[in-house]
C-alpha cells in the first residue's frame, strides 16, 4: 500500500502522544531492522524501510506534524501533492524532485555506520546486491487557462497501462507533476510537464491576469460602468472620468490561484 495512504503513527508503531524522543527511537528501531544493508535482496524490507524513513521525515518535523495531526494528510500542506481519481497519487514540482532516498546518499553503507555506529562484519555475509530502480518517464501534457485556473485531470498511458492524474489548480508552463512508481519498473517515476495554451482574451503572467477591454470615447471622458469578463466571472468595472488608451484598471483577487497557498493573483485591465 503507498505510504501516503497509511497513518504515519501505525507505521512507526507510536501513538499520537508520541514525544519527539519516542518517535526518533521508534525510528531507529524499525529502521535497524529493514535497513537494506541487513536486508539484502529483500524487496519487501526495503519498501518498509522507505515508509518508515517518510513517516519519520513528517512525524520529525514540528509544523508538518502539526499540519498533519490537523488534517490528517500531508498533501495539504503545500498545496502541491494530492491524490487523484483511482487513488494515484501526485505532487507538483518545479525544480529537481525531493525524493526521501536523497536523505542517505549513494552510500546506505555508510549511512547505516554513521547512524547506527556499526557496519556488517565483511566475513560472514552476503555481497550486497546494487538495487537499481527503473528510468523515470516524461511526458509533456498541455492545458487551457480555465484547466489551470480550476484544475483538470489527464489520462496517460505508462508501461503498467493506462492511468488517471490529477492536475491541481495553479499551474504554469514548467511546472511537473511526479507520479512515483508510474515508470519504467521497479520503482521509476513518472513525470508530467506541463504547458499552458495561449489564450485568445486573457494573457497570463505568474498568478496575475491581464486582458484588453474596448470602450467608447464618451465612456474614456465622461467615464463609465462596463462589464468584463473574469476567471471568476463577469464583473461590473467603473472606468474613472478621463481614462486613457494606456490607464490599467486592477481587479484584486481575480487572477489565477497559486500553486502554493490559498491566495489568488490580480486581474489587469
Amino acid at each position: 500500500m503507498p505510504t501516503a495512504q497509511r497513518d504515519y503513527y501505525t507505521v512507526l508503531g507510536v501513538p499520537r502522544s508520541a514525544s519527539a524522543k519516542d518517535i526518533r527511537e521508534a525510528y531507529r528501531r524499525l529502521a535497524r531492522t529493514y535497513h537494506p544493508d541487513v536486508n539484502p535482496e529483500d524487496a519487501e524490507a526495503a519498501e518498509r524501510f522507505k515508509e518508515v524513513s517518510e513517516a519519520y521525515a513528517i512525524l520529525s518535523d514540528h509544523e508538518k506534524r502539526a499540519h498533519y495531526d490537523r488534517f490528517g494528510q500531508v498533501s495539504g500542506f503545500d498545496f502541491r501533492r494530492g491524490t487523484g481519481p483511482g487513488g494515484i497519487h501526485w505532487e507538483v514540482i518545479t525544480d529537481s524532485p525531493f525524493d526521501f532516498d536523497s536523505m542517505f546518499g549513494d552510500d546506505r553503507g555508510a549511512l547505516f555506520e554513521r547512524f547506527f555506529g556499526t557496519r556488517r562484519a565483511a566475513r560472514g555475509t552476503r555481497p550486497r546486491v546494487e538495487y537499481r530502480r527503473g528510468r523515470d518517464l516524461t511526458l509533456e501534457v498541455q492545458v487551457t487557462v480555465e484547466e489551470a485556473f480550476r484544475g483538470t485531470a489527464r489520462t496517460v498511458n505508462t508501461p503498467a497501462g493506462r492511468i488517471k492524474v490529477a492536475i491541481p489548480r495553479g499551474v504554469d508552463t514548467g511546472s511537473r507533476i511526479r507520479v512515483r512508481g508510474h515508470g519504467e519498473p521497479p520503482d521509476g517515476d513518472l513525470y508530467l510537464r506541463v504547458k499552458t495554451q495561449a489564450h485568445p482574451f486573457f494573457e497570463r503572467r505568474g498568478t496575475d491576469i491581464s486582458c484588453r477591454v474596448p470602450v467608447t470615447f464618451a465612456e474614456a471622458a465622461l467615464g463609465a460602468t462596463i462589464t468584463v469578463p473574469t476567471l471568476h466571472g463577469a464583473v461590473d468595472v467603473t472606468v474613472p472620468r478621463g481614462t486613457s488608451t494606456t490607464h490599467r484598471l486592477r481587479l484584486g483577487g481575480l487572477g489565477m490561484p497559486s500553486l502554493s497557498d490559498t491566495r489568488f493573483g490580480d486581474q489587469y485591465v
